[in-house]
């Protein structure tokens, strides 16, 4: 079927990077695109390139200046904008870790649109020496009062990483999606929750029940502020109550919950009646699979969608590439981790779609292995830390200590960096039965990049592995990755004595908790000699995952 084809201009020369130039592609291909239904759209699209917009960051304003923006944004019309940038250097590859998008009000006639575009332009994006691209696209959306605001935005992958049952095909594809702005898919607290749907089983949930799913269900959305021109949070119920009768009614679930009055209902932003009673879902897996064919990989895409007051609904492309990936190969003891799914010989735009390849031989012990139940986003993390609970010491401690271990555990949370350490610990974490593992809150290990579960407690008692069930939407929304390791199980391992015989550093942290010191054992990267270095690989498609330690680095 022949769409519109969308509107792209770009300012400037020379490459784009691969990034930018695969939405490019992706945008211009689509429209001819027999499979893509009349409801997926490429918003008006502006690609600024490297040079210029160096020059928009740092030359003088100037009248001339002030035109070439207002010539720029000219074809994006008065509508507020998405900013993305993206780098454009010759080592960028298509699976860079991309900046939160940012996006402006644009209020007023050109000229005035052009001045605070540039005000802001050198407000929110930082002047670096690696060339980049700035993308601008133009959103759809609706205004109450003086706020403007996309219905919905969700990200989607045509690979599940977040496959957490058995009866989900991880190849049938997930997507995440939020009321209002993409903030709330970007937020990284734990404290913002979205709606994660298995593409090819919308109705199963990792929530017990409707209590469990009002819990964790959005509160807050993001809207553009025109008055202001910033963004701001909004409670989710002030954003419903200006909605027809059925944009609610595809929106909104009700049942009972302990939120709700006595003997009464509770509604929760759930999307139910738009995943189930609209082609949406069918929609999506659709463009997945058009993306994945063209990329022959397997696609993620960001998105807005709007829904009128018919039900009729839209969605706006607005970012598009094979997902990132860090495939584990081959014998994970001998050699080698290579990065990138991407087949070289295949091409996008016109040029081969890059591989992240990098091989590591593995010259000292593999500290752990995982296999069957890993959940979250394929990585490949240096850990600076690793914080190890050996199941023999924590499994002698009455049910009171082990209350204390929590709470330490929260006070190491906020002590180290985020994002460079892991947990590895017995049993279930954040469980209410400490007989089961540490009963700690997700907010005592919220800093962690990785949470890993020993499936095994003492001779007596081996709780079921949880899977991260009971934390599903605190861990994607913190991007925190899950493993289960199940001791003497192929491919599952744990080098106990290895992390016995490291350094604890728990007293040179916190002095007070020396007394802990044989329980919780905090191990830095370097107690490991030299040059050493605590290497993660997980990779969630093939559900394998291995940290180890690395005294040198393959080419």
């Amino acid at each position: 079927m022949l769409h519109a084809a969308a509107k792209i201009t770009v300012v400037g020369k020379g490459p784009l990077g691969p990034v930018a130039e695969c939405l490019q592609h992706v945008c211009r291909t689509l429209p001819t695109t027999a499979s893509i239904p009349d409801t997926i759209a490429c918003p008006p699209l502006c690609f600024v390139a490297p040079e210029v917009l160096r020059e928009w960051l740092t030359a003088e304003t100037s009248a001339r200046l002030y035109e070439q923006i207002q010539a720029a944004l000219a074809p994006l019309g008065a509508r507020p904008l998405r900013l993305q940038v993206c780098r454009a250097d010759e080592d960028a590859d298509l699976g860079e870790c991309l900046p939160p998008a940012v996006f402006l009000a644009q209020q007023g006639a050109p000229a005035e649109r052009a001045q605070q575009f540039l005000a802001s332009l050198r407000t929110l994006i930082p002047n670096t020496a690696t060339p980049q691209t700035l993308v601008l696209s133009a959103l759809a959306g609706h205004q109450q009062a003086r706020r403007f605001f996309p219905l919905g935005s969700g990200v989607a992958y045509a690979a599940n990483p977040y496959a957490w049952s058995e009866y989900i095909a991880p190849e049938a594809g997930v997507a995440r999606l939020a009321l209002g702005l993409e903030t709330a898919l970007q937020d990284t607290s734990g404290e913002t929750f979205t709606r994660t749907v298995a593409l090819a089983a919308v109705q199963r949930r990792p929530e017990a029940d409707f209590d469990d799913i009002a819990q964790h269900s959005q509160r807050f959305a993001t809207v553009l502020n025109l008055a202001t021109a910033r963004v701001e949070p909004c409670e989710v119920t002030d954003l419903l109550k200006e909605l027809s009768a059925r944009q609610r009614e595809l929106l909104l679930s009700s049942g009972p919950s302990v939120l709700a009055p006595v003997g009464g209902d509770v509604a929760a932003l759930t999307f139910d009646r738009l995943l189930t009673r609209t082609d949406f879902v069918g929609d999506l897996q659709r463009l997945l699979a058009a993306l994945s064919a063209l990329f022959h990989a397997p696609a993620e895409i960001a998105f807005t969608f709007n829904v009128e007051t018919t039900g009729a609904y839209q969605f706006q492309l607005h970012h598009a590439r094979p997902m990132a990936d860090w495939p584990l190969v081959g014998n994970l003891r001998e050699q080698v981790l290579v990065g990138g799914v991407l087949n070289p010989a295949r091409q996008v735009a016109g040029r081969p779609l890059p591989t992240v390849a990098r091989t590591t031989t593995i010259k000292t012990e593999v500290l752990l292995e995982a296999e069957g139940a890993v959940l979250g986003r394929s990585r490949r993390q240096p850990l600076d830390h690793l914080i190890y609970i050996p199941a023999e010491q924590y499994a002698r401690l009455p049910l009171n200590a082990r209350f204390e271990i929590a709470r330490l555990l929260g006070r190491l949370n906020r002590s180290l960096p985020a994002g460079r350490w892991a947990l590895l610990g017995p049993g279930r974490w954040c469980t209410s039965s400490p007989e089961l593992g540490l009963p700690t809150t997700f907010a005592e290990i919220n800093r962690a990049v990785a949470l890993i579960e020993v499936v095994e407690m003492h001779s007596g008692l081996t709780p079921d592995v949880s899977r991260g069930i009971h934390i599903f939407n605190e861990l994607i929304g913190t991007d925190m990755l899950y493993l289960a390791i199940f001791p003497g199980n192929p491919h599952n391992a744990l080098a106990r004595e290895r992390l016995a015989a490291a350094p604890n550093q728990l007293a040179a942290v916190l002095p007070e908790a020396a007394r802990w010191a044989d329980v919780v054992r905090l191990i830095e990267a370097r107690a490991f000699g030299g040059a050493a270095a605590i290497e993660l690989h997980a990779d969630s498609r093939r559900q394998r995952a291995i940290a180890y330690v690395a005294d040198g680095r393959g080419e």
